[in-house]
Order: structure tokens, then sequence, then C-alpha cells
């Protein structure tokens, strides 16, 4: 079960480092606006299409959704994706994609935080190990030798 769930996170992780490639690409064409306008409407044709499939799932767990789940969600929705989209497409636009994904990726740092914070998860020798890790790797990519992080002309 655990190498299942190992799978799915790497697979995930490559879904996640494919798209900014392909963000960037199309940021040299199109304004952010747009590519959120897109993005967002392919994003609802995929959940509905998903809703459709596990409508009885669905149907019978959304009578559960009370007023604070709802907000929860809500806030999730804003702070988890639409706000850092715009703040993502806004600096891949004029950096490098390695280095602004290294940044913005830095996330698990958080989590782990909030997540001992807000849900008294517990951490252990081993998790700080991994989040000093973490730490080492973003600032070796961001290393730069003093130069620009500026983006060069894309390949494609």
């Amino acid at each position: 079960m655990l190498y299942n769930s190992i799978g799915i996170a790497f697979t995930i992780s490559i879904m996640w480092a494919i798209s900014p490639i392909i963000q960037k690409y199309v940021l040299n064409s199109l304004v952010k606006e747009t590519i959120i306008l897109i993005s967002s409407f392919c994003y609802f044709c995929c959940v509905a299409l998903y809703s459709i499939y596990n409508h009885s799932i669905i149907c019978e767990n959304i009578t559960k959704v009370k007023l604070k789940h709802f907000l929860l969600i809500l806030l999730a929705a804003i702070t988890g994706a639409f706000l850092p989209n715009i703040l993502f497409l806004k600096i891949l636009k004029k950096n490098k994609t390695s280095i602004v994904t290294a940044l913005t990726y830095t996330s698990p740092l958080f989590t782990v935080l909030f997540a001992y914070f807000f849900l008294r998860e517990r951490m252990n020798v081993k998790i700080f190990i991994g989040i000093l890790f973490i730490i080492f790797g973003v600032i070796l990519i961001t290393l730069n030798d003093g130069k620009s992080i500026q983006s060069e002309e894309p390949f494609l």
C-alpha cells in the first residue's frame, strides 16, 4: 500500500513538473489572464466529467456539507489555487522555470509546520532532516554564480 502511494505521489510530482514548462512556453505568446481563463475552463470540464462519473458518491455526500466546510474549501481554493496561480504565472513570465518552481515548490516546508500547529501532526528527526534537504536543494538550485535569473530564449 505504501509503495503504491509513493508511486502515485511521484506521478503527481511529474505532472506538476510538466505544467510549468507548458505554462512558460505559452506565456511567450499569451498573457497570464488568458492562460488562467483557459486553464480554469479546462479544469471545470474535467471536474464536470469526474463528477458525472462519481455522481452517486457526490449525491450521497453533498448533504453533509456545512457552511464551515464550504468556507474552508473556498479558502483552500483561493489560497491554494487561484492566487498562487496568478502570482506563479507572473513570476514565471520573467524568470527561469527551474528557479521559480524550486522556490514555489518549497510548500512542504510550510505544510509540515502548519500540519504540526493546526492538525497536531507529529514531527520527528527524519522530517527535520527532510526539511533541511529541501532547503539545501532550493539553495543549490537558486544559486546561479551571480548571474541573472532572467530567462533565455526558449528552445521550442
